[in-house]
């Protein structure tokens, strides 16, 4: 594994310590870092075998931070986007807030 590829899985494990735990601050300071690694790699020209499990652990940070974000919105009583078969947005029901959890 080259050391851009290294730095990046870095970076990655730590953002998804970050969701893990609810740290949105940590986690809105680690995107300027892993725009760089990620920089870095493209620049490293690293092969597949080397970029694809890094771009997994990168999608399963996002479906931990998508999940933040839902809880997140429950917590403060948002209603979650409603989306269409084509993946628009569209208009949601007006409903009252929910509690708070």
């Amino acid at each position: 594994m080259t050391s851009a590829a290294r730095e990046l899985e870095q970076v990655l494990e730590r953002e998804r310590l970050a969701a893990a735990r609810a740290d949105v601050d940590l986690l809105i300071a680690l995107q300027d870092d892993k725009r760089l690694a990620i920089e870095r790699l493209r620049q490293s020209a690293s092969p597949p075998e080397i970029v694809d499990p890094l771009i997994q652990r990168a999608r399963g940070n996002i479906g931990l931070i998508r999940q933040l974000v839902h809880c997140l919105g429950g917590i403060l009583g948002e209603d979650s986007p409603v989306y269409s078969r084509d993946g628009a947005t569209r208009a949601a029901p007006v409903r009252h807030p929910r509690g708070c959890i």
